[in-house]
Formats: C-alpha cells, structure tokens, sequence
C-alpha cells in the first residue's frame, strides 16, 4: 500500500468526515524514500512473480519486445516448436499469487492516476510494459491501464505541441 502516500485517511460521505478502516504498518514521510520503493517495486515486482511462478525466462523476456522484434523472430520457428507456450493461469503456484497481484497492480493504478511527474509517470508506464502478461488477467485492470496509457500519451502529445 505504499502507493497511498499522500492520500488521506478520512473520507468525507454525505459532508461528514468518517473514518476509514486504512491502517498501515509503515509510514513513509520523506518523498525521495517513497520514490525509490516505487521505484524498486515497479522495476523488480515482475520478476519476483516471474520466479514464484516459475516462469521460463525466454517468455519472461519475450513480454517487453514490440511486434517488429517478434516478426523477426517468426523465422525461427523451431525454437518455438520445441518450446511449449508458458499460461500463466496454469502455473501451479498462481492460485496463490493471484490475490497479490491484483492488489499490486490495483495500488499501481492509484499511484499512476494520482502522480503529477511526468518522468515518474513514463518510467513506471515504460516498467508495467513486464507486467501485461498479469494485468490481461484481469478484464477491469487490462481497460483501466489502457485508459492510463491513453491520456498519458494525450496529455504528452498536447504539452510537446
């Protein structure tokens, strides 16, 4: 939950400030802390989940590349023929690590609605491209991230014109 940083524990319903039920067992203060864990998560988190579910690193490595380097790799078919296509919903471990991920990616998308640094917003844009293979798991979090990636590019194209 590090992604709610600056976000604040009441919540007003109806005018009244309530309480929520937000308690966290650390408190990050400083700002260049909380941007290095962001940083740290962002960039290490798929790989974690990579090797608890044992995925294979060619596949693993195969998430980030663009189409132009897949159709390159097309001519190699007997690689592929020999390798059978890693699914992330049969790994035997992902039952388990399914509720982790989904809150790891639902805090990712709160921190990148709420962030207002346009590097901080690229570089972790640039890092989720790992994560796909997790995010298109879930319906809600594949249409959200897009809609992320959307305005981020909008709001990019419009600020460089």
């Amino acid at each position: 939950m590090a992604s709610h940083l600056n976000d604040d524990p009441t919540k007003e319903e109806g005018g009244d400030s309530v309480e929520t039920a937000m308690t966290f067992r650390y408190k990050i203060v400083a700002s260049g802390v909380f941007n290095h864990i962001i940083i740290f998560a962002t960039k290490y988190f798929s790989s974690v989940f990579d090797k608890i579910l044992d995925r294979p690193a060619s596949t693993a490595s195969d998430s980030g590349k663009s189409s132009a380097d897949s159709a390159e790799e097309d001519g190699a078919e007997t690689k592929e023929k020999t390798q059978k296509r890693w699914i992330l919903s049969k790994a035997a471990r992902w039952p388990r690590l399914r509720p982790v991920v989904k809150v790891f990616l639902g805090d990712l998308l709160h921190l990148l609605n709420q962030l207002s640094e346009p590097k901080m917003q690229s570089f972790i844009l640039q890092q989720t491209q790992k994560l796909y293979p997790y995010v298109g798991v879930f319906s809600t979090f594949r249409k959200k991230f897009l809609k992320v990636r959307i305005q981020y590019f909008g709001n990019t194209f419009n600020t460089m014109t």
